[in-house]
Protein backbone atom coordinates (compact mmCIF):
# COMPACT_ATOMS: atom_id res chain seq x y z
CA UNK A 1 0.00 0.00 0.00
CA UNK A 2 1.43 3.43 -0.50
CA UNK A 3 1.80 6.45 1.58
CA UNK A 4 0.62 9.63 0.39
CA UNK A 5 3.73 11.25 1.69
CA UNK A 6 7.52 10.33 1.93
CA UNK A 7 10.83 11.87 2.51
CA UNK A 8 12.47 10.84 -0.87
CA UNK A 9 11.78 13.50 -3.21
CA UNK A 10 9.66 15.20 -5.52
CA UNK A 11 8.10 18.26 -3.94
CA UNK A 12 10.48 20.61 -2.18
CA UNK A 13 10.45 23.12 0.95
CA UNK A 14 13.46 24.77 2.17
CA UNK A 15 12.83 24.27 5.61
CA UNK A 16 12.39 20.45 5.31
CA UNK A 17 13.55 17.27 3.26
CA UNK A 18 12.40 16.74 -0.04
CA UNK A 19 9.02 14.82 -0.14
CA UNK A 20 7.36 12.37 -2.70
CA UNK A 21 3.43 12.53 -3.41
CA UNK A 22 1.43 11.34 -5.58
CA UNK A 23 -1.41 12.89 -3.79
CA UNK A 24 -1.81 16.56 -4.86
CA UNK A 25 -4.02 17.06 -2.44
CA UNK A 26 -1.33 16.54 0.35
CA UNK A 27 1.44 18.19 -2.07
CA UNK A 28 -0.97 21.50 -1.75
CA UNK A 29 -0.94 21.58 2.18
CA UNK A 30 2.94 20.50 3.07
CA UNK A 31 5.15 22.22 0.04
CA UNK A 32 5.63 25.70 -1.28
CA UNK A 33 7.24 24.03 -4.27
CA UNK A 34 6.54 20.83 -6.72
CA UNK A 35 8.60 19.12 -9.57
CA UNK A 36 6.31 17.32 -11.75
CA UNK A 37 7.58 13.84 -13.34
CA UNK A 38 6.37 11.94 -16.12
CA UNK A 39 8.02 8.74 -17.52
CA UNK A 40 11.13 9.92 -15.63
CA UNK A 41 11.25 13.36 -16.51
CA UNK A 42 10.97 16.59 -14.66
CA UNK A 43 8.04 18.46 -16.99
CA UNK A 44 7.48 21.29 -14.45
CA UNK A 45 9.28 22.69 -11.90
CA UNK A 46 7.81 25.86 -9.81
CA UNK A 47 5.59 27.35 -6.71
CA UNK A 48 2.75 25.80 -6.06
CA UNK A 49 1.67 29.89 -5.65
CA UNK A 50 2.90 30.68 -9.38
CA UNK A 51 1.81 27.18 -10.72
CA UNK A 52 -1.96 27.81 -9.87
CA UNK A 53 -1.87 31.27 -10.41
CA UNK A 54 -0.97 31.15 -13.77
CA UNK A 55 -1.59 27.53 -15.32
CA UNK A 56 -5.15 26.44 -13.35
CA UNK A 57 -5.90 27.03 -9.53
CA UNK A 58 -6.15 23.05 -9.59
CA UNK A 59 -2.89 21.03 -9.11
CA UNK A 60 -4.33 18.27 -10.32
CA UNK A 61 -5.29 19.75 -13.70
CA UNK A 62 -1.69 21.13 -13.80
CA UNK A 63 -0.89 18.03 -13.91
CA UNK A 64 -3.54 16.40 -16.29
CA UNK A 65 -1.62 19.13 -18.71
CA UNK A 66 1.78 18.82 -18.28
CA UNK A 67 1.46 15.09 -18.40
CA UNK A 68 -0.88 15.37 -22.03
CA UNK A 69 -3.71 13.52 -20.00
CA UNK A 70 -7.25 13.71 -20.71
CA UNK A 71 -9.90 14.34 -17.90
CA UNK A 72 -11.84 11.14 -18.18
CA UNK A 73 -14.40 12.23 -15.26
CA UNK A 74 -16.93 12.92 -17.61
CA UNK A 75 -16.55 9.71 -19.49
CA UNK A 76 -16.68 7.97 -16.22
CA UNK A 77 -19.81 10.12 -15.13
CA UNK A 78 -21.75 8.42 -17.88
CA UNK A 79 -21.07 5.07 -18.03
CA UNK A 80 -23.63 4.27 -15.69
CA UNK A 81 -26.46 5.54 -17.60
CA UNK A 82 -24.83 4.32 -21.07
CA UNK A 83 -25.10 0.50 -19.26
CA UNK A 84 -28.71 1.72 -18.43
CA UNK A 85 -30.10 2.13 -21.50
CA UNK A 86 -28.76 -1.22 -23.09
Amino acid sequence: MSTPLSSSSAAFSKSSPPKISHVLEVVEKVCRRVVILYRGKVVLQDSIENLKSSLNPDLQKVFASVTNQEDYAPIAQAIPSAVRQQ
